[in-house]
């Protein structure tokens, strides 16, 4: 399947962008959401990393790994769209009053 290959670059390079704007944030709850973008793009790339590696290694040990992956990708997408939920009015009213 190229679906999940895809998915694993584009989330890659959407974990890098973030994390740049992490560092040009303009304030703190800025900075902070801009981490929680970060960390969901993270997760799924993890997470479809793990279910690359079980769709197309079939073993035992793939199945290990992948169960690993997803699971800790499934964490990280849902503690990052918490933050995400928490930041995000802060970094708008953060944006509102430096304008």
């Amino acid at each position: 399947m190229i679906i999940f290959p895809m998915v694993i670059v584009f989330s890659l390079i959407a974990f890098v962008y973030f994390k740049v704007f992490q560092s040009r944030g303009y304030g703190p709850a800025q900075r902070q959401l801009y981490g929680a973008k970060a960390s969901i793009s993270l997760g799924i790339f993890v997470l479809s990393f793990g279910v690359n590696a079980y769709i197309n290694y079939q073993t035992t040990t793939a199945a290990v790994i992948g169960l690993i992956f997803t699971a800790l990708g499934a964490a990280n997408i849902y503690f990052g769209s918490r933050q995400h939920r928490h930041f995000s009015p802060l970094a708008k009213e953060e944006k509102q009053q430096t304008a």
